[in-house]
């Protein structure tokens, strides 16, 4: 079984690295940025994301005003993590054209997204990827928490359920379509293994998988 068929199989919590079919070089590449409300000297480990293991790159301690600096080295696209205090992170594409990326974050209101990245594309579509996932999941919870509100009318109640169907329908096609239609590989698996149900979308997961299986055959 190869690689991207076992990451569809066991829909691990973090997706795989998917790899080009042609591999790389690179001389390397530079994370830097600012973490605002990060104590001084605090640490910041950079982590690639693998099947198994998260594989330690490099660690920085960051200075009174938050910079923080990493380096390291890809030779095939993969996904990465840039991790802080209590374990706490923030998701990364990287590939072998990867050079200077700015990462500026306020790690007080990290889980709104509020970062910003610069330098790679495919960790900026993960950015646009988890803040559209994060704004549909708040509407779904809010039409749920009218559905569930015993002291509104039977009525009300039932069109608040109905608006959470509809966005639950909507949010799922929106992962579908993404999947399908994203160059990234990496953000491909991800998008289908964190966000959608094995017991209910596995006809779309499965053509999801043969869809990059034969555009990644040595994979």
């Amino acid at each position: 079984m190869n690689r991207i068929n076992k990451l569809f199989a066991t829909l691990a919590l973090i997706a795989l690295v998917a790899c080009n079919s042609e591999k790389k070089t690179t001389d390397g590449f530079r994370i830097a940025g600012k973490l605002e409300n990060t104590p001084a000297d605090s640490e910041v480990y950079l982590d690639e994301v693998a099947f198994t293991e998260a594989k330690p790159i490099d660690t920085a301690k960051v200075d009174k005003n938050g910079n923080y600096e990493l380096m390291g080295k890809v030779t095939e696209e993969g996904l990465y993590r840039l991790r802080y205090a209590d374990n706490k992170y923030l998701l990364l594409v990287l590939d072998p054209e990867t050079r200077d990326v700015e990462l500026n974050a306020d790690t007080a209101s990290i889980f709104k997204k509020s970062y910003t990245v610069k330098g790679s594309p495919k960790s900026e579509q993960m950015r646009e990827l988890l803040n559209e996932i994060n704004t549909r999941s708040e509407s779904m919870q809010r039409h749920m928490a009218g559905a569930s509100d015993t002291a509104a009318a039977d009525a009300e109640m039932q069109k608040s359920f109905d608006a959470y169907q509809a966005e639950a329908t909507a949010a799922r096609q929106y992962v579908i379509n993404y999947a399908d239609t994203v160059s990234s590989p990496v953000l491909a698996i991800f998008a289908a293994s964190n966000f959608l149900n094995p017991q209910t979308d596995l006809m779309e997961i499965n053509a999801l998988s043969k869809k990059l299986v034969t555009k990644y055959p040595n994979n």
